[in-house]
């Protein structure tokens, strides 16, 4: 295997570990135990090793006799340990960070949107510390012996540091100490921040209006897609309209649904085929189904249903409906 090869292959692996539990989390595999698997390092691992990999692109120094024991030799890097201990740090205060980022996006805090930000982040910062390793002498970059990982770990907490044996409690010893003591620091602030905000952001409460257009399959079930889109001039067209209450109280409402042509340039105007007025209870959903002939024919016609809370205006527009839905169909003949 090849120097350079050798050196990223761990973080070569955290992208491929990185897209498989993306793939298992956003596929919403039904096995619980799989789910867990590749969830939790998404979660609690990866993005901060790729956060730590970022920073620190070089291997301690060698070992030799004065390495624990000179301060003028201390090492300028971190070792395995310690960045699997950062990583876990750090990747816990990330992944809320990022929810905490896509609440201010047009997106709502779900599980696509904060898988994407966290893979977007690992996917970030591993490129960084391939460049920053690749850009280190070959001698001194940092690399994970996958040969010795016991012995890794065993030899790093035997042969402690010296400034983690006999110095003061986060008294750094040179420049690389002192930024990982800050980066601890901000890594803690960062979580506490992740925590307060999570305890005292309440789920929403915006009261709102559900609307959509269902249709019947072939076992007469309403359903949200399958749509029939052509039809035959002087053919009936059937329109379920399906309104969910969430707005705290009882509510009526009026649908306005109209034939637009959008191919005139105009896609506000068009033609009112019909209304209705309907009353849903709170927390509830009612359908509305009508039959309604086409005004016109046409290849791209924009079947539109308008929704208000009070009587509509005397032109009903996409624009002063409180809820639009819309349907492209082609009315032959």
């Amino acid at each position: 295997m090849s120097t350079a090869l050798r050196s990223i292959l761990d973080l070569l692996i955290i992208l491929v570990l990185t897209t498989v539990s993306a793939v298992v989390v956003a596929t919403d595999v039904s096995i619980t135990a799989i789910r867990i698997l590749f969830g939790l390092p998404l979660v609690l691992f990866l993005p901060g090793y790729a956060l730590v990999s970022a920073f620190f692109p070089e291997a301690p120094e060698a070992e030799t006799s004065n390495r624990w024991h000179n301060a003028a030799t201390y090492r300028q890097s971190i070792d395995t340990v310690e960045r699997a201990l950062l990583a876990v740090l750090f990747s816990i205060g990330v992944v809320p960070l990022v929810a905490f980022a896509i609440n201010f996006t047009p997106y709502d805090i779900a599980r696509i949107p904060v898988l994407v930000g966290v893979v977007w982040w690992v996917y970030t910062f591993t490129a960084v510390g391939i460049a920053r390793r690749l850009l280190v002498p070959a001698d001194r970059r940092f690399y994970v012996d996958f040969g010795r990982p016991v012995a890794l770990i065993v030899g790093s907490f035997d042969q402690q540091p010296y400034s983690l044996r006999s110095s003061r409690a986060f008294e750094p010893r040179n420049g690389t100490e002192l930024l990982l003591n800050v980066l601890v620091v901000v890594g803690v602030l960062a979580l506490a921040v992740s925590v307060a905000f999570a305890a005292v952001s309440a789920p929403s409460e915006d009261s709102f209006t559900e609307f959509y257009l269902l249709t019947e399959n072939d076992d007469d079930e309403l359903v949200a897609e399958g749509f029939q889109t052509t039809f035959d001039g002087g053919e009936p067209v059937p329109v379920i309209a399906a309104i969910g209450n969430h707005e705290g109280e009882t509510m009526e409402y009026t649908g306005v649904i109209m034939l637009q042509d959008p191919s005139n340039g105009d896609d506000q105007s068009g033609d009112e085929l019909d209304r209705f007025r309907t009353t849903v209870s709170s927390d509830s959903t009612e359908t509305v189904e009508r039959d309604v002939t086409p005004s016109m024919a046409g290849d791209d016609l924009q079947l539109t249903v308008l929704l208000y809370t009070d009587d509509p205006p005397e032109e009903p527009t996409v624009e002063n409906a409180y809820r639009s839905v819309h349907l492209r169909i082609t009315v032959e003949g």
